[in-house]
């Protein structure tokens, strides 16, 4: 087993180039379901669970196939007005459809605080406006780890990420929400494991691009949520935009998944105890 600190990423990058011309390329990144839970008032107490399956064709002539699983979970609390807490779990699973084809895993936790503050509101929580809009901004902080599989050789990667989340969202009472997030994110890869032979030509790879272990991406998000008091359907979807400009010679198609989408239900466990407005 071969370890490596800090900077870990060009070893990966060098690996990608290597493997290119194989299956399919592993990937460095992806975006998580955004702290999207709508906070209004002291007490709410929100949790939302997702999950998509997305088929995905790589690799030349369309020959190899994946099938890619994404799960997400999250709860959301307010403790004191305008006050919010969030933590949540994600989860990528790629599975190939050969026995020897490439497995990739992928897990990001994330914890956020901040501020929400709801306007045209009428009056006190208990004489609310039909229609009203939510404004949140959070900072946050995550981990993620990363496991790469091919026969005879297994990666695993850990790294950082540090985002600022501001937040708008339309709601008419408590039926209906739309929101929509933009998220700058910074990532820095921590270190990695190696098992089973390493190709030669990785470490020229390392050390030409052993300077490209931080960078930061936009995350722009987006939801759709419908429902009851208690419990809502949601749709929503995260992009990854890349800077204009960007030194992250890595940030293409064939290293990081550039949207993701998820279907899921929000529980709002708060209303079970209190009275309709």
């Amino acid at each position: 087993m071969t370890t490596f600190s800090t900077p870990i990423l060009p070893f990966f990058l060098g690996l990608s180039l290597i493997l290119a011309n194989s299956c399919a390329t592993p990937y460095f990144y992806a975006p998580t379901d955004s702290q999207l839970a709508g906070l209004e008032e002291k007490g709410d107490i929100k949790l939302s669970i997702g999950a998509a399956r997305i088929v995905k064709t790589v690799g030349r002539n369309n020959y190899f196939i994946k099938a890619r699983r994404y799960y997400s979970g999250q709860v959301a609390f307010s403790p004191l007005n305008h006050l919010g807490l969030q933590a949540s779990y994600n989860q990528y699973t790629d599975t190939p459809n050969t026995s020897d084809g490439d497995f990739q895993n992928t897990t990001i936790r994330e914890f956020a605080a901040g501020y929400y503050t709801t306007l045209n509101k009428k009056g006190n929580s208990e004489n609310k406006a039909r229609f009203r809009t939510g404004l949140e901004s959070y900072f946050g902080i995550g981990d993620g780890t990363i496991t790469f599989q091919r026969t005879g050789f297994e990666s695993v990667t850990t790294f950082q990420k540090y985002f600022i989340q501001s937040y708008i969202n339309f709601r008419l009472k408590k039926r209906f929400l739309f929101g929509m997030s933009v998220r700058p994110t910074h990532i820095r890869f921590d270190q990695g494991q190696l098992t089973g032979p390493i190709p030669w030509a990785f470490m020229d790879n390392f050390n030409r691009l052993e300077d490209q272990a931080n960078f930061t991406v936009l995350d722009v998000g987006f939801r759709v949520q419908f429902g009851t008091r208690h419990s809502k359907a949601f749709l929503s979807t995260n992009q990854i935009i890349r800077p204009r400009g960007s030194r992250d010679v890595f940030l293409n198609h064939s290293h990081f998944i550039r949207a993701n989408f998820n279907f899921g239900l929000i529980v709002e466990l708060d209303e079970f105890f209190r009275k309709a407005n």
